[in-house]
């Protein structure tokens, strides 16, 4: 039992986070288990009054004739939502997490008609959780905005806020990671910048007036994953007071299982203590030279990771497609090798050696333009450059309007084209690139018509919140004459793209978690094929191999701890899946052996950058060590009285 539990006499209004009575995880250990049989035994439910029994279509605003089926496997996750004060659900990407949390705020709204659903997501998934919220209930939902009632930026927020809480106008409020959390200004007196925003003291006193009432949901929570950042800085200030705060995601861990306790602690969860206590009894160090005799402490492995799972699984609920029996489309991943032209090559062998002239950066600083020398000898410049060149030459230099509007496709571009107009012509696809850049480029193209016949659909940094929205409406409409759309990473998170069973990767990104989301936009529950195909092109000897490589790496971390099947057939043949691995397992010390590594790579970043070229791998092979599980006694909660309201 979790060192959460205590007895079922305790009193949660300080902090209602504190503890967990006993007799709930035990009801829930349960469900958890529960031997799922639709017809014969199906997990007991009542829906809420104000859930739908067919579904909205929140764009022609209409009833459907589609029925509103809530699955087993969801009102598992909805038992843990109602009864947990603290619950981080990550469930994989296309299972209904945004349902889920729906129908659970629903039930406990059905039994205190004060309380209120406070929404924090990304710009991407604003409009898409108000179109959800109506497609499944008849909640009333409000998405924030930077304007109301003559009032601009953070007042009108606070604004907002207020009159939603204390109103009886709406049920959810829908707000961004990025409008809340504000910027810590610089104290003259000091010269250093104050401990925390204005915004942040204010919503936290917002939301600590109305606590009773407020169910916080965080959704994308992976964007609390690095400690010291505003946006958990704001995060962790607002969680201490509502009667509830879910936390959703379907990549709890993108790098390593420090993500995942940061996230887990950011929410309240925190049986092992803070991070500083996590780092020195779960993580493995190593001290790395950064010249004139100074040294860093460098992040090498994990240790007493059996114990990090005892502790955290009843917070904590995560199930693959493939562990729930959900009949997703298979994913199948292949590699398309491209050959660079002369031009790349000749790039490519100059700017190691410092040869080839880097052009400086340009930017824009209150409508004023300055100009920044790269420096050639940065490993992340040259990084950069690398994987620009790879893409196509022309991205190196934006400025210079004659070389960026080239013509003259790249290898890759060539590749794409023959994609869209030949082999899956009239199929819908999603383009991905880590580049705003180029997607510019590729729309300029296309419609100069140099390029693709198809209409251009993109979701980019550079949209709004509906033009986003209306995008991805366009997209997915089967009539609308719209098949492509090319995304960056404003496009990897919570946007359901469904229809497509092709996306094509022209680079990828250096998360192993970001290609997860950016894959989960394609394979959902609501996919009209049986089977989709994660195209990923590959430049010869070039940093993509290198990258591919990182990626294979990263995969272990995150399969040790979530499971395999969670991201089977991507980057794999997805033959070899274990439906038993992940966080309801202690695991074996083979298991942990993969996660306790020194080194995830074959070749390092500075080998790579100075001349040694990989080849692509089916597998990696690791320098391994492994520790015993601390002998270190649990932390006990402390005992008090129970009057939550939300706690049946």
């Amino acid at each position: 039992m979790t060192d959460y539990a205590v007895s079922d006499q305790i009193k949660l209004i300080n902090r209602p986070f504190s503890a967990v009575s006993g007799s709930i995880l035990e009801k829930l250990f349960v469900i958890r288990n529960w031997e799922v049989d639709v017809e014969k035994n199906p997990i007991p439910f009542q829906k809420p009054a104000v859930v739908r029994d067919f579904l909205y279509d929140p764009f022609e605003k209409r009833l459907t004739d589609e029925p509103l089926r809530v699955k087993e496997f969801q009102k598992q996750a909805i038992h843990h939502l109602i009864r947990m004060p603290r619950f981080l659900l990550g469930d994989a990407v296309g299972l209904g997490k945004t349902l889920d949390a729906l129908i659970a705020f629903a039930w406990l709204k059905q039994r205190n008609p004060q309380a209120k659903m406070l929404i924090i997501t990304t710009k991407s998934t604003t409009y898409q959780w108000a179109d959800e919220c109506e497609k499944y209930t008849t909640l009333r939902p409000k998405v924030m905005t930077d304007t109301y009632k003559g009032m601009k930026s953070s007042n009108a927020r606070y604004a907002q806020l207020i009159n939603f809480l204390e109103g009886d106008e709406h049920d959810l409020l829908i707000a961004k990671y990025d409008s809340l959390k504000g910027r810590r200004k610089v104290l003259p007196e000091t010269g250093k910048k104050e401990r925390e925003s204005e915004e942040t003291r204010m919503f936290r006193e917002i939301i600590k007036t109305h606590r009773e009432k407020v169910v916080l949901t965080l959704d994308e929570c992976h964007r609390l994953k690095k400690p010291g950042t505003e946006t958990r800085r704001f995060t962790a200030a607002i969680c201490r007071y509502p009667e509830r705060v879910w936390a959703m995601t379907a990549t709890a861990i993108k790098n390593g299982l420090d993500e995942m306790y940061a996230i887990s602690a950011a929410i309240g969860v925190a049986p092992l203590g803070s991070m500083q206590e996590f780092y020195g009894e779960y993580c493995l160090w190593r001290e790395a030279p950064i010249g004139n005799g100074r040294t860093i402490q460098l992040l090498t492995g994990f240790k007493n990771v059996a114990y990090f799972k005892e502790q955290l699984r009843p917070f904590f609920l995560g199930r693959s497609q493939k562990q729930v029996n959900e009949p997703l489309p298979r994913l199948t991943t292949i590699y398309h090798s491209i050959e660079l032209d002369a031009q790349q090559k000749d790039i490519l062998t100059k700017v190691p050696m410092g040869l080839f002239e880097l052009p400086p950066i340009v930017f824009k600083v209150a409508g004023e333009t300055f100009t920044k020398e790269r420096d050639a000898e940065n490993e992340m410049t040259q990084l950069s450059v690398q994987q620009l060149v790879a893409d196509h030459w022309a991205l190196i230099d934006r400025n210079n309007e004659e070389v960026y509007h080239t013509r003259t496709l790249s290898p890759k571009e060539d590749a794409l084209l023959d994609m869209l107009d030949g082999e899956f012509r009239g199929e819908k696809v999603i383009v991905y690139t880590k580049y705003r850049t180029w997607i510019d480029r590729l729309q300029w193209l296309t419609e100069n018509g140099h390029f693709t016949e198809r209409k251009f659909l993109r979701i980019t940094g550079a949209e709004s919140e509906k033009q986003r929205n209306e995008n991805k409406r366009l997209f997915q409409s089967p009539t609308s004459g719209y098949d492509l759309i090319v995304i960056n990473a404003a496009g990897m998170e919570g946007i359901n793209l469904q229809q497509a069973a092709h996306m094509i990767m022209l680079d990828v990104p250096w998360s192993w978690g970001d290609l997860i989301q950016l894959v989960g936009r394609m394979v959902r529950m609501a996919s009209p094929h049986s089977a989709c195909t994660l195209h990923v092109m590959v430049a010869k000897g070039t940093i993509d191999e290198y990258a591919i490589e990182t990626l294979k790496g990263k995969k272990g971390v995150f399969e040790a701890i979530l499971g395999s099947s969670h991201s089977v057939g991507i980057l794999d043949k997805g033959d070899d899946i274990d439906l038993e691995s992940g966080m309801e397992q202690a695991g074996t010390d083979e298991e942990f052996r993969k996660l306790l590594r020194a080194y995830a790579k074959k070749i390092g970043m500075k080998d790579y950058l100075s001349g040694d070229q990989i080849a692509a791998a089916e597998g990696l092979e690791y320098k391994m060590s492994f520790e015993r599980e601390s002998k270190k006694k649990p932390r006990k909660a402390k005992k008090v009285e129970d009057n939550s309201w939300l706690l049946e």
